[in-house]
């Protein structure tokens, strides 16, 4: 038995549903004291469960876990599905590196 979504009292474990709703009202909480730490407050209302777990593949690809594994964990029926997340890192590092390379030539 865990707590419902509502209160403390035991019930029944949390549907999908009712984790999505939890998982709301914390972003929307968040969103208000989003400001005071200088982050945009609409980005966690538009959060979601799904942007989770986009977060969740691109940071481990980032951190170096193998794309199997990430492939894996986030239940990809293919390995291809996992790469396009590979690839918009990749994208984002070409995009750093030519901010760098703007940076460079002021100098």
């Amino acid at each position: 038995m865990v707590a419902s979504a509502t209160s403390n009292t035991p019930e029944t474990a949390l549907s999908s549903a009712g984790i999505y709703a939890v998982l709301k009202r914390f972003f929307a909480q968040a969103a208000k004291t989003a400001p005071d730490s200088g982050l945009d407050p609409e980005r966690f209302m538009k959060a979601s469960t799904h942007w989770m777990r986009h977060t969740f593949v691109r940071q481990a690809l980032v951190d170096g876990v193998p794309i199997e594994v990430v492939s894996e964990l986030a239940g990809h029926a293919s390995i291809d599905t996992t790469s396009i997340y590979s690839t918009q890192e990749l994208a984002r590092k070409i995009r750093a590196l030519q901010t760098m390379k703007r940076w460079v030539a002021q100098s």
